[in-house]
C-alpha cells in the first residue's frame, strides 16, 4: 500500500511541476511550450485520476475503518482537486 500511495503524491507532485513550468513559459512569451506543457499537465492529471481511482477500488481506502487511512485518503482527493483547478486555470 505505501508504494501505491507514494506513486499517487509522486503523480501530484509531477502535475504541479508541469502546471509550473508551463506558466513560467507563458510569463516568458514562450507560448509553443508553455502549450505543451499545458497538454502534459492535463494528460498527467487523467492518469493520476485514473490511478487514483484504480488504487481507491483496490485497496477501499475510502471504506476503510481506520480513521488515520481515511484522513490520507481524503487529503489525496484534495491535493488532486486543487491540482485540477490548477490545471484547468491555464
Amino acid at each position: 500500500m505505501k508504494h501505491m500511495i507514494q506513486i499517487i503524491m509522486d503523480g501530484i507532485r509531477d502535475t504541479d511541476m508541469l502546471v509550473d513550468y508551463a506558466e513560467e513559459a507563458r510569463e516568458h512569451g514562450h507560448d509553443k511550450h508553455a502549450t505543451w506543457f499545458a497538454m502534459r499537465a492535463k494528460e498527467r492529471l487523467a492518469a493520476l485520476r485514473r490511478d487514483w481511482s484504480e488504487v481507491d477500488m483496490e485497496l477501499g481506502l475510502h471504506k476503510h475503518g481506520e480513521e488515520l487511512v481515511k484522513c490520507m485518503a481524503h487529503h489525496i482527493d484534495k491535493e488532486i482537486e486543487r491540482v485540477r483547478e490548477r490545471v484547468e486555470k491555464m
